[in-house]
């Protein structure tokens, strides 16, 4: 018996021993917190007028926020309402150029902050406008253009609207022609798109030449001065209609088939890293003019298409937004027999909405149309956050672009004419400018803004000069 409780007592002594070495506390104590760690601290819209409103969210993971105490400080402006949480409305200031807004988290075993900042847009308009011709002499049709990370740009097309052979061809910032590549095909084209990649490059889809055997499923990178890189064959169905590069050189192609669409990522190598289908129950193949794709910040995708209904003739737009899988989260259908819209290209802002830019059209009496420009915003929720409507703007044809300060810029063309507009990140237009041309606009195919000043580039119709279009330059003296 003795022996017994000299044992019991021995057990009893260890288990004591082993719960004061273990790392779980006693019961009713609460475990040591972790200190906190900001993930970001988003600013929404990140350029805006001055005066306007702006929401930041500090992101500290999944946590509960009761554990947290938050501090706001900021450079100009108010604060509104509650400050002591993880989201602040912050009014900023009437005049300036960049704000900040810092949030320090804290608790018992730490604290962690971070900055962000704001553009105070700018309302003043470009007070001087160049343009240039084009003056190359190996294509007359522009199909797709884009600007180059070292101030230039380049451009892509074809012999002629309907048929002959492919084209490549750099320009300086003035338009001169610093190199251009014909390509032998001599057949139906329309879904060549080139991209400028970060090291001075492009990449270009839908290329044919008849000589290194480049089929429509190729896709094709070339260096700063012309020289190939890599060139693969995505062995696709499909027909790729639109092309997007990344800051990491990587790309996004929209691609049309007999079923769908494809969606295919590369990396900046050329290597397939992503490649998904999208059912339709229309019939691409034969009921698209126009086909536009953009990533969006939540990991899925925004899909615009023109096209018509069924053997009506109706133009008809539609506008898909796609989960990361592929699959359709909604579908917003334009088109009607007497008013349509056609949404000529699509882009995910920075401030994490959908932007759309195209044409409202209708029939005049004397059944011409009217194309007035349209924009409109969605939230990835489908949910209208915007309409901005111009009458006034002859837009047959239009594309947009988001610049670093996280305004955007969109311009329009049609007949003679060419506007640019810009917008801070909350659609307030900031200025717009108009530029008459000399030529028939058959396209207005990049807009971007480098070293202070914006560029347009824009199709133009086929003359006895052979200039298959113009490159303007938007700046202040």
């Amino acid at each position: 018996m003795k022996n017994l409780l000299v044992l019991g007592l021995g057990v009893l002594l260890g288990l004591v021993i082993l719960a004061g070495c273990s790392d779980v506390p006693p019961t009713g104590i609460p475990p040591e917190s972790s200190p906190p760690a900001i993930q970001s601290l988003h600013v929404s819209p990140m350029n805006v007028i001055g005066g306007s409103t702006v929401t930041v969210v500090a992101n500290v993971g999944e946590t509960n926020d009761a554990d947290y105490n938050y501090e706001w400080s900021i450079s100009s402006g108010v604060l509104i309402g509650s400050v002591s949480g993880p989201q602040v409305l912050w009014t900023t200031p009437e005049s300036g150029s960049v704000e900040f807004i810092t949030c320090r988290v804290h608790n018992a075993s730490g604290n962690d902050e971070a900055t962000s900042h704001v553009f105070l847009a700018s309302q003043e308009a470009p007070t001087s406008t160049a343009v240039y011709r084009i003056e190359s002499y190996s294509s007359n049709y522009i199909r797709d253009a884009a600007p180059a990370a070292d101030g230039d740009c380049y451009i892509a097309g074809s012999e002629y609207e309907w048929f002959g052979s492919d084209w490549l061809a750099k320009l300086s910032a003035e338009g001169a022609v610093r190199w251009e590549i014909a390509f032998e095909s001599a057949f139906f084209q329309g879904n060549l798109k080139v991209g400028g990649t970060p090291d001075g490059g492009c990449i270009v889809s839908g290329l044919t030449d008849s000589e290194v055997s480049y089929q429509e499923t190729a896709v094709v990178k070339f260096s700063g001065s012309g020289d190939t890189l890599w060139a693969i064959d995505t062995g696709s169905d499909s027909r790729w209609a639109d092309l997007d590069v990344y800051e990491d050189g990587s790309c996004l192609m929209l691609g049309v088939n007999a079923e769908g669409y494809e969606l295919m990522r590369l990396a900046d190598y050329g290597e397939i890293q992503q490649q998904l289908s999208i059912i339709c129950s229309d019939d691409p193949w034969m009921n698209y003019t126009d086909l536009n794709i953009a990533a969006t910040s939540d990991g899925g995708y925004a899909l615009s298409k023109v096209g018509s209904i069924g053997e009506s003739g109706i133009t008809t737009s539609t506008l898909l937004k796609l989960a990361a899988d592929g699959s359709i989260v909604w579908t917003k259908q334009y088109g009607s027999r007497d008013r349509a819209v056609e949404i000529r290209d699509v882009l995910d802002s920075k401030s994490g909405y959908i932007i759309a830019v195209g044409a409202e059209w209708s029939y005049k009496a004397d059944s011409s149309r009217n194309y007035d420009l349209l924009i409109e915003a969605y939230d990835y929720s489908g949910n209208t956050l915007f309409v901005r409507h111009f009458p006034d703007v002859d837009a047959v044809w239009s594309t947009i672009d988001e610049f670093a300060d996280g305004s955007f810029g969109v311009s329009a063309g049609g007949h003679t004419t060419c506007a640019m507009l810009t917008f801070d990140g909350a659609g307030n237009l900031l200025w717009l400018k108009e530029q008459e041309l000399s030529s028939y606009v058959t396209g207005i195919h990049s807009i971007w803004k480098q070293s202070g000043a914006f560029f347009v580039l824009s199709g133009a119709q086929y003359d006895t000069e052979l200039a298959p279009g113009f490159l303007l330059k938007l700046g202040w003296e």
